[in-house]
């Protein structure tokens, strides 16, 4: 995995957060764009965990991916660096509004264009979203690896994901359930089968082993 300097993160922060409106989700989409299509820095694996300890976890969505970015690529000095550079262009943006909101509330062409934004900060929303949708609900055929051995390539799709997947759209779309609660109980289902998993497939892990020693005894 290549590295990047401490300068490069802090620019590459500050400029991703200067440009990108619409919150966390946003940069999410440009973070993942820059370090994984196009510097291959980060897997996709990779980023899909970043995103989702960045909703889970305390604070603002973005500050808490380019942290968490940061220590991916250059352990605790990176993330400091990623979150400096986060932080600074909303600091001054909103400094700013804070003293000429009063000033600019009725122009209509400043609402046409936060409206305008709005719509541009949604379909890249939503645009993240598929993005995570694919790996999130499919599997390797294979399943854990045996041996040392990779697992194969190919995958298919998981029928625990897919229902927790629709269950959680549909308590987050048509409940007034927090999203908190929502993110609990799916790691707890997730880590659930995932123990399940590991116990059946300790049966094939340790198969080979006692063969092993079966042949050390007749030898």
């Amino acid at each position: 995995m290549r590295s990047r300097s401490l300068p490069s993160l802090f620019f590459r922060s500050l400029l991703i957060s200067a440009v990108t409106v619409g919150g966390g989700y946003v940069i999410l989409a440009a973070l993942r764009s820059f370090y994984t299509v196009r510097k291959h820095l980060i897997s996709d694996e990779d980023m899909d965990d970043i995103a989702v300890i960045a909703q889970s976890a305390p604070g603002a969505v973005a500050v808490n991916a380019s942290l968490l970015v940061g220590y991916r690529l250059r352990s605790v000095p990176g993330a400091l660096v990623s979150a400096f550079g986060t932080l600074i262009p909303p600091v001054v943006v909103m400094s700013a509004l804070a003293v000429l909101a009063g000033a600019v509330r009725d122009i209509p062409a400043l609402s046409g264009l936060m409206l305008g934004m709005r719509a541009g900060a949604a379909a890249v929303i939503l645009d993240t979203a598929i993005d995570m949708t694919r790996p999130a609900l499919l599997v390797p055929r294979t399943g854990s690896r045996l041996n040392g051995k990779k697992a194969d390539a190919r995958k298919t799709l998981s029928p625990l994901r897919a229902v927790l997947f629709a269950l959680s759209l549909w308590l987050c779309l048509f409940t007034g359930l927090s999203s908190l609660w929502i993110l609990l109980a799916s790691a707890v289902i997730g880590g659930a089968g995932g123990v399940l998993a590991m116990l059946k497939d300790r049966p094939a892990r340790e198969r080979p082993t006692t063969a092993a020693r079966a042949g050390q005894k007749t030898a």
